[in-house]
């Protein structure tokens, strides 16, 4: 009986996992899985959900979430989302971003991270209320609001003004 139980959960793994690599289709990465690694994992199919809770880590291509809990909604209609609570961090190319919840929005291929967010690049470092990463065409947007006005801090690379020009041109 045992092990009855030990394949059966095999198996809802396994179904549930390749479930949530269907999510996370097209742009670039289409055709890549994502993979999921966590402590535990809760699967609802009456609500068409699948949490992912304790040391989440979630890779796709060359982009990682990490988050303590880790939502995956299957929308009939294909409006599907995956949202990353607790203690978000997302790497991608040397891009770093972190804020309290991230949710991924499938057919939009965005993702909106809100919760005192913070991205850096290099040494640069923007803050926000809430910054939208648009995945397939490398653009973002960080909106401020009355209480977190849109800080950058930027390192100058050499030059900013264009070789051949004067000031004064």
């Amino acid at each position: 009986m045992r092990q009855f139980i030990v394949i059966s959960i095999s198996l809802l793994l396994i179904i549930d996992v390749s479930l949530s690599a269907e999510l996370v289709k097209g742009g670039d990465d289409k055709g890549l899985p994502i993979v999921i690694v966590s402590d535990r994992m809760i699967s609802e199919r009456k609500n068409n959900k699948i949490t992912f809770i304790g040391n989440v880590v979630a890779k796709r291509g060359d982009m990682t979430v990490y988050s303590k809990v880790l939502e995956i909604y299957n929308d009939m209609e294909g409006k599907d989302r995956i949202i990353a609570r607790d203690d978000v961090r997302i790497e991608q190319d040397g891009k770093y971003a972190i804020g309290q919840e991230a949710i991924f929005y499938e057919e939009e291929q965005k993702i909106v991270l809100t919760g005192n967010p913070k991205a850096w690049e290099d040494k640069n470092m923007i803050t926000g209320a809430e910054m939208i990463f648009f995945i397939n065409k490398d653009e973002s947007i960080v909106n401020g609001s009355e209480k977190r006005k849109v800080k950058l801090t930027f390192y100058p690379k050499g030059d900013l003004v264009p070789k051949g020009r004067q000031e004064g041109e």
